[in-house]
């Protein structure tokens, strides 16, 4: 086993991390339950209502808190160091190394935000589906399974599914960087939004007028270049996390400005 990756030290420090972080685990538990509640039972309250039962509008919900989630998940990085005043202090002082407290930091705290919302969004199921059973609602739906068909709408070719996976990556790659990079600042997501934000709008200037109903036809570039630009996004990505592990892994003991300690 390498010196740099051992899986006991991992399971310690997992444990660790598990302990440290667990006020931020159930806050964020409580947070996506008490959102997803809101969200599907709005249903529920139309049809008290007589406004209609509108359930597109419920899963399409679901669906972008899902992309949301996968997109932008590497932000939570640091994010229980936010109220945690010595958190990367003692993370620095832990007796393993810098590539197995990037992974644990990394794949727990994005891992952990999966499996809450997962668990959250069942739930906040079952709770509508009681609720609109007991008002008599009609019709009666999971909204889960709702979500897996709408998904499953969509005409998926290996292509596609390749290119999607890679532009996931480079999003949620993006957002571990910016976590990084802005370690210091609460809302670090926020401000790897504005960045990436203000160099998407510099890009469409760049572009050729015209070019957003002709040649560059999201669908149609898929369709001709998909291989390329999800090979690219893939690249991108393992550039990202190169980038960051070396911000994390080469941080001052005392920082100033953008990475104070």
């Amino acid at each position: 086993m390498s010196k740099n990756l051992n899986f006991d030290r991992l399971g310690k420090l997992v444990r660790w991390t598990t302990v440290t972080d667990r006020s931020n685990i159930i806050r964020s538990f409580w947070m996506y339950l008490a959102l997803l509640c809101i969200i599907l039972q709005l249903d529920n309250l139309r049809f008290v209502m007589n406004s209609g039962v509108r359930i597109g509008f419920t899963y399409g919900c679901v669906i972008a808190m899902i992309v949301g989630l996968l997109a932008g998940g590497g932000s939570y990085f640091f994010n229980s160091f936010n109220q945690w005043k010595d958190g990367i202090r003692e993370l620095c002082l832990l007796p393993a190394s810098r590539l197995e407290k990037f992974l644990v930091r990394y794949l727990f705290s994005w891992g952990v935000q999966i499996v809450s919302f997962t668990v959250c969004l069942l739930i906040a199921d079952v709770l509508q589906y009681i609720v609109g059973f007991v008002l008599g609602r009609e019709p009666l739906f999971w909204v889960t399974s709702r979500v897996i068909e709408t998904m499953n709408i969509v005409n998926w070719d290996g292509k596609t599914i390749f290119v999607v996976i890679a532009l996931m990556a480079w999003s949620n790659t993006l957002f571990l960087l910016g976590s990084n990079f802005f370690r210091s600042l609460k809302y670090s997501f926020v401000y790897t939004g504005l960045v990436l934000t203000a160099l998407f709008i510099g890009f469409l200037l760049l572009l050729p007028s015209g070019s957003y109903q002709t040649g560059f036809a999201l669908g149609s570039m898929v369709k001709q270049h998909g291989i390329v630009i999800g090979c690219i996004g893939i690249l991108l990505s393992i550039a990202n996390v190169m980038a960051a592990y070396r911000l994390f892994g080469h941080r001052p003991l005392i920082g100033r400005f953008i990475n104070p300690l």
